[in-house]
């Protein structure tokens, strides 16, 4: 009787855990920050919605894959920007993340949106 207690409660809790998902949004902060005043007359958009996603599985929280994810991410938005010393800015990012729990393992998903500006004065 003991036992099926004991089964019956862990099949609880691994059913509980075994597929929760937490999703958050926010902007990240770029390592590269600098504070700019834009007026109605000074920028253009150049490109809309750059995508950069990235994705790092974990079991027992060891890593399988690079762990540096946002990071990837940020770089593939730079690459599709071709900022190439330009007067262009990456503005208007976004983050979005989701982490899926797999009881002992979880996957950790990060999206980046931006635009890029020129600026024409």
């Amino acid at each position: 009787m003991l036992k099926k207690i004991a089964c019956a409660a862990l099949l609880a809790l691994f059913a509980a855990t075994g597929g929760c998902t937490f999703y958050g949004g926010s902007a990240p902060a770029p390592q590269d920050t600098l504070e700019i005043v834009l007026k109605e007359n000074d920028f253009k958009t150049v490109k809309t919605h750059l995508v950069g996603e990235s994705s790092c599985f974990y079991v027992l929280h060891i890593a399988f894959g690079d762990p540096n994810i946002l990071s990837k991410a940020q770089g593939l938005i730079r690459d599709q920007a071709q900022l190439d010393n330009r007067s262009y800015q990456l503005v208007n990012w976004t983050k979005d993340e989701i982490i899926t729990n797999y009881f002992i393992a979880f996957n950790h998903s990060v999206k980046l949106t931006a635009d890029v500006i020129e600026f024409t004065k």
